[in-house]
């Protein structure tokens, strides 16, 4: 589970509002997990990890509702701070055996559903990456190449015929 906004109030209003925060995102996640989560941890400064039993269906149900239960925002230091999440759902075993695998799954599932979304990891989620890491590299190597071409078409003011941008 991804805290998409926790290091902008961090950095904005101080650590201890964004530890408050999480600490509001955290009772609505027990609220929805209860009567209690086998597992909910902090794993980074903007990320938690909710360990549960079940099956796909009732573990994307529960991504589903905590997502929907961080849609309102939270009120602190005098402002409604944004509690959204992007929540992704990898299974043990099917999605991997050991945690370091489920972890990076999960993750590719988290980055799919954006953020207020939830997704449970397929394998094109990693495919989808690779393909996204290869062009980036392809993109600096032929930028550093020399092998772009920039072309841009002149915005007219038709009033006054002058070109006033390009596209």
């Amino acid at each position: 589970i991804h805290v998409a906004r926790y290091d902008e109030v961090s950095d904005t209003l101080g650590r201890e509002t964004g530890d408050a925060l999480l600490r509001a995102i955290v009772q609505r996640i027990e609220g929805i997990a209860a009567p209690a989560p086998d597992g909910l941890s902090r794993v980074g400064d903007d990320a938690l990890l909710l360990v549960g039993e079940g099956d796909a269906e009732r573990a994307t149900d529960v991504a589903r509702r905590i997502a929907e239960a961080l849609y309102p925002p939270v009120e602190r230091a005098g402002l409604s701070l944004d509690a959204r999440v992007a929540i992704g759902v990898a299974l043990h075993p099917r999605h991997g055996s050991d945690p370091e695998e489920l972890m990076r799954r999960a993750k590719a599932a988290m980055y799919r559903a954006g953020i207020g979304g939830c997704a449970l990891y397929s394998g094109p989620h990693d495919d989808e990456r690779r393909r996204r890491l290869a062009l980036i590299g392809e993109l600096k190597a032929a930028i550093a190449g020399g092998e772009l071409m920039l072309y841009c078409q002149p915005k007219v003011d038709v009033a006054s015929g002058r070109i006033c941008g390009a596209e």
